[in-house]
């Protein structure tokens, strides 16, 4: 997915018109993204980042030790890393988000499942709800105007494309302004609710024993088809209507959005559904052998 903002500007990650476009091959391979990849894999790695956050705190209570002083030092190392990939390296990065969360879901971790599923709806719904309440209640000339930053100029194109093919020190104050952006305002709208919602629901799925693959294998099963069918459907209908949409901004980035957070979640549960249903059925057993001893 991020080969796109590697080499591009970063705004053709959202509007795949930028750049290379959509002919040819490019529209099935977009396509294709759109469908089975786009915010699948973020929405599995939140998942288990939240599922590791209890596994490593019930390890450490086990010995005895102090829990917070652990698992804040270890949020702070990410925070670190994060900031220096976000501003120095590249500003896709996730790990700056993943430390503020994982710092926040910490104090939920022992909470009943059933306290965590209703955080966990409730999380992922507010920027899905203030996608809604945008695209619908937002004025059309507002709207456009908000939204204009998504189809940029021929000039501004070619000047971010000339920035980033200069000198390291040349593309640092768009580097720098983008992953501000990225982790302010981006993050408040959208990340932080969805990161949350998604570590909150790695927590239920280690504590009941699901990620663990304690399940039967017809449970497993089960959860590809209750995964990948809805999230197929919502992933399909959503690509037609950002087509149909003639790519509007507006649209893509609120109701567009949408579809892809609703089917990404299904989508990760039908994914890890299937791995872990590969792994208790023995297939591929070599494969799963030489990934195990890597870690």
């Amino acid at each position: 997915m991020n080969i796109t903002s590697f080499s591009q500007i970063s705004m053709a990650y959202m509007n795949p018109k930028i750049g290379a476009g959509l002919e040819g091959y490019n529209q099935y391979f977009h396509s294709f993204n759109f469908i089975f990849a786009d915010t699948r894999f973020m929405s599995i790695f939140s998942m288990l980042f939240g599922a590791g956050v209890v596994l490593f705190t019930q390890r450490i209570e086990a010995k005895g030790k102090r829990v917070a002083a652990l698992h804040y030092k270890r949020m702070f190392w990410l925070l670190f890393f994060g900031l220096i990939h976000a501003y120095f390296i590249w500003v896709g990065d996730i790990l700056v988000a993943y430390a503020i969360c994982g710092s926040l879901v910490f104090f939920f971790r022992k909470k009943s499942i059933r306290t965590l599923f209703i955080m966990a709806i409730i999380l992922f719904l507010i920027p899905i709800i203030f996608n809604f309440m945008t695209f619908y209640g937002m004025p059309a000339d507002e709207l456009e105007s908000t939204f204009a930053f998504f189809h940029p100029s021929t000039e501004e194109i070619a000047s971010q494309t000339q920035t980033m093919r200069g000198s390291y020190l040349k593309q640092m104050p768009l580097r720098m302004e983008e992953a501000l952006g990225l982790q302010t305002v981006v993050f408040m709208i959208e990340i932080f609710w969805r990161t949350s919602a998604m570590m909150l629901l790695g927590m239920i799925l280690y504590r009941k024993g699901i990620l663990s693959a304690d399940k039967s294998t017809a449970y497993y099963k089960k959860m590809i088809w209750v995964g990948f069918l809805p999230g197929l459907i919502l992933s399909s209908i959503g690509l037609g209507q950002v087509y149909a949409s003639e790519w509007s901004g507006a649209y893509v980035m609120n109701i567009g959005a949408n579809y892809k957070f609703l089917s990404g979640l299904f989508m990760a549960l039908g994914y890890i559904g299937l791995v872990i249903w590969i792994y208790k059925k023995g297939t591929f057993k070599k494969l799963q052998n030489r990934l195990q001893a890597t870690g």
